[in-house]
């Protein structure tokens, strides 16, 4: 960014232009750049165009381009009076769920930011004569993903607008044209995120399926009956999938198939009807207990296998806790109530049950791991929630944890192999 046209008056602390002032400035235009604040000389020579210049022997640049469009944006988002709303909307499955259309508002109150009860320092706060509140982020890259998180805790309504394509030629901003790319409806704006957005997100997030293998334990089918994995791309709830690793991602535990699902009030239920003629047969004559019990069966009475941990563990939301009293990890029969300790197939101890903090995720780790010769023996086993059924890929590479504890050479030769030679399943 060139250095020479823009400044700070200090007496208004707004950003002027080098056009817009005459001699009588002269001690009132300090640098933008807030690391420096100089005084800057005014010149307006007869050879040369008028440019601002630093006292000798000064290191500073002026400011970056960031900077003086931020301020100037600020500015104008101060003094604005009117505000035109992008459209509010999330695409699912290259279809717009669309909240609300571009529209203008009017503007009774202006706040440069806040700072919410979390420590999320917000944008810019615009709030209509309605009563809405909107914060507005001037950027110069993608806001979606370094923002969205603080506002979507706090459900507000979120917009940024992107002002890069006047970071070419910043000498020459047109501050009228600034003004109307911001506040009117040619800029580029779009919805950070909104209470609606996020819910719906949400909705979306809950209704996600990954399915790995050649068959797959439908959610549609409440996970009780077996579907070909090469015949889900013609079910209603599918979104992709995956050549490489074979993997398909659906939308089945939400029965959710088209945009206007999420616009509806239906229950899961009156949607699971609709489409549930359209969702690919089961087929028969493979092990419906091994898809369909990935933790595993009793041995006693074939009961549905889940997992338990001990009263003193850790607590981790959707799985239970047992009688015995010690912190390792269990399987629990919900037919039968048989528990059994989950034993380490490489040193033969106990395994615990935790949850990786930074990721979310669900794992056995072998409880000699505290021990000098740290027992490594683990697997993850779920990627959220267990009650969601968010199965981990190391879990489904092999096929199930009985799998893993009763054939652990093989299982292990299983778990971080390229995804196209898993053909491992029992």
């Amino acid at each position: 960014m060139s250095t020479k046209v823009w400044a700070v008056n200090k007496e208004t602390d707004q950003v002027m232009n080098i056009n817009q002032i005459d001699k009588s400035y002269k001690g009132k235009m300090v640098c933008l750049d807030e690391n420096c604040g100089e005084e800057l000389i005014i010149c307006m020579g007869e050879k040369n165009k008028p440019y601002f210049s630093h006292k000798k022997n000064t290191e500073c640049k002026g400011g970056s381009t960031e900077t003086l469009l931020h301020r100037l944006g600020k500015q104008i988002l101060m003094d604005c009076e009117t505000f035109v709303l992008p459209d509010e909307y999330i695409i699912f499955r290259q279809k717009k769920v669309m909240f609300s259309k571009k529209h203008s508002i009017i503007i009774r109150d202006v706040i440069p930011s806040e700072k919410l009860e979390n420590g999320f320092v917000t944008g810019i706060k615009l709030i209509a004569m309605n009563g809405e509140e909107y914060y507005v982020e001037l950027c110069l890259r993608d806001s979606k993903t370094s923002r969205k998180k603080g506002y979507v805790k706090n459900k507000c309504k979120a917009i940024a607008i992107d002002l890069h394509q006047f970071t070419r030629d910043v000498d020459s901003i047109d501050f009228k044209e600034l003004t109307k790319f911001i506040t009117g409806g040619s800029g580029i704006k779009y919805y950070i995120t909104s209470p609606s957005m996020a819910s719906v997100e949400k909705e979306i997030e809950k209704a996600m399926f990954c399915g790995n293998g050649e068959y797959i334990a439908c959610p549609a089918y409440g996970y009780e009956d077996i579907v070909e994995r090469c015949s889900c791309s013609s079910c209603p709830f599918f979104l992709y999938s995956s050549r490489d690793d074979k993997t398909i991602h659906c939308a089945g535990k939400g029965c959710y198939s088209q945009a206007v699902d999420f616009k509806s009030m239906e229950q899961y239920e009156l949607r699971r009807d609709r489409y549930i003629d359209l969702v690919p047969k089961p087929v028969w004559g493979v092990d419906r207990f091994a898809y369909r019990h990935v933790i595993g069966v009793c041995d006693k009475c074939k009961g549905e296998l889940e997992l338990g941990i001990g009263r003193s563990a850790r607590s981790i939301s959707g799985i239970s806790r047992v009688v015995n009293p010690t912190t390792f990890a269990y399987t629990v029969c919900k037919n039968c109530g048989r528990v059994e300790p989950i034993i380490c197939p490489e040193c033969g101890k106990p395994m615990e049950l935790n949850k990786n903090r930074s990721t979310g995720r669900i794992f056995l780790g072998c409880s000699g791991y505290h021990d000098s010769d740290k027992c490594r023996v683990s697997l993850t086993m779920f990627n959220g929630e267990p009650c969601e059924k968010n199965y981990a890929t190391q879990l489904l590479n092999v096929g199930s944890l009985h799998n893993f504890i009763t054939d652990y050479d093989v299982a292990k030769k299983r778990l971080f192999l390229p995804n196209s030679e898993r053909k491992f399943t029992k």
